[in-house]
């Protein structure tokens, strides 16, 4: 099989802040892929709402293999979310996910779909799905797709 596909998407607001939102993400994959489970691996945000965060980051660092979460809980995370500024969100494939370190070509490809945020700063969004691909085209302008 060949090496999946990434696409960066780095959309900025006027201020010059990332503006795509964790919660658009999660429902473009939705609208590609259906429910999925997620295997959360880091997720440093800033938030508002009842989501405690603090809590959240002690749940995902106890599970090596990433804290389990259907569509519908990090649908309601993302919700309430202000701002994400790390993270490695996991749609495993037919294997059990690898434990992080490192996010290399073995891990990406025994993943169905990595979604990570690096430094507030950019989205990548690595899958062999051309629908995923395509939606992030189609919804952002600032897109980059290897």
């Amino acid at each position: 099989m060949s090496a999946p596909k990434t696409s960066e998407v780095a959309d900025m607001d006027a201020a010059g802040a990332l503006s795509v939102s964790l919660s658009k993400l999660v429902a473009l994959v939705v609208a590609a892929l259906g429910p999925v489970a997620w295997r959360v691996f880091e997720l440093e945000a800033t938030g508002r709402g009842a989501l405690d965060l603090a809590a959240l980051g002690e749940r995902i660092e106890r599970e090596p293999t990433g804290l389990r979460m259907t569509t519908d809980e990090l649908a309601d995370a993302a919700a309430d979310l202000d701002q994400v500024i790390n993270a490695v969100l996991v749609v495993p494939g037919d294997e059990e996910p690898p434990t992080l370190p490192p996010l290399d070509a073995t891990f990406y490809a025994r993943c169905r779909l990595v979604v990570e945020c690096v430094d507030g700063n950019v989205w990548r969004v690595t899958t062999h799905n051309n629908e995923v691909h395509s939606r992030l085209q189609k919804e952002f302008r600032d897109v980059v797709t290897e």
